[in-house]
C-alpha cells in the first residue's frame, strides 16, 4: 500500500493495515511448525509415558539399534527413522537431539524390549533387597 492510502486509512478508519506478505509467510512457517510438533514427541515425554526414565529410554532405543550415541547427544540411525525418528537441533544450548513420531508409542518392537526392561530392572530390585 501507498503512504497515501494508509494514511487515509488511518483517519477515516483509526487503524492500520499491519499485514504484509513477509509476516505472513512468518506466521505460516509458525502455524507449520506448531501443528508438525505436535505429531513428535521428545525422549522425556515418551519416558513419562512409559514410565521409567529418559536415559534408559534411550538405552533401550540403542539396543534397538534405532539410535546411537554420539559426543553428547543422540543420532538416529535408518531403522530410526523407519520408526519416526527426527533429528532436531537446540540453537540456544547447541545440542542435537531426537524427537519420535507419535505413532512409537504402539511399537510392538519396543513395547517388548519396554516389558523386558521392567522385568530385569524389578528382578535386580528384588535381589537387591534380599541381600
Amino acid at each position: 500500500m501507498s503512504k497515501i492510502k494508509r494514511i487515509l486509512n488511518i483517519l477515516f478508519e483509526k487503524k492500520e493495515i499491519t499485514t504484509s506478505p513477509k509476516n505472513h509467510r512468518k506466521k505460516e512457517q509458525e502455524l507449520f511448525k506448531k501443528k508438525h510438533r505436535k505429531n513428535y514427541l521428545s525422549v522425556n515425554e515418551l519416558s513419562q509415558y512409559f514410565n521409567i526414565s529418559p536415559n534408559e529410554l534411550n538405552g533401550i532405543f540403542q539396543k534397538l539399534n534405532w539410535s546411537k550415541q554420539e559426543q553428547k547427544w543422540y543420532l538416529m540411525t535408518d531403522l530410526g527413522k523407519y520408526y519416526g525418528a527426527k533429528e532436531c537441533y537446540d540453537n540456544k544450548h547447541k545440542i542435537k537431539y531426537l524427537r519420535w513420531n507419535e505413532k512409537v508409542k504402539s511399537s510392538s518392537q519396543l513395547l517388548k524390549a519396554i516389558d523386558e526392561f521392567k522385568k530385569i530392572k524389578s528382578k535386580n530390585f528384588k535381589e537387591k533387597l534380599e541381600l
